[in-house]
């Protein structure tokens, strides 16, 4: 799971090692939302809110759309001005 801001970037990995089939719990996500959420919060306490702005040669593009435990992840991403699709 990641998470950032423009202060700071969690990135959050629960899982085993090992690579067998019991290698990732069905309850990753589970594990590491309060993690990851819970460092952010503490990172951010002392911080003044920010509003990221979009630099104007980013552009707006289709995205992978998914859907997990009733959340639907954006149709669209941002992507650098020299991508082509």
């Amino acid at each position: 799971m990641a998470s950032w801001s423009p202060h700071y970037a969690v990135l959050s990995w629960v899982g085993n090692h090992a690579m067998g089939a019991n290698a990732v719990s069905n309850n990753s996500e589970q594990l590491a939302t309060p993690l990851t959420r819970g460092l952010m919060e503490a990172a951010h306490v002392r911080t003044t809110p920010t509003f990221w702005a979009q630099p104007a040669d980013m552009q707006k593009l289709p995205a992978f759309v998914f859907s997990y435990m009733g959340i639907q992840s954006p149709a669209a991403d941002l992507y650098p001005s020299w991508y082509k699709q």
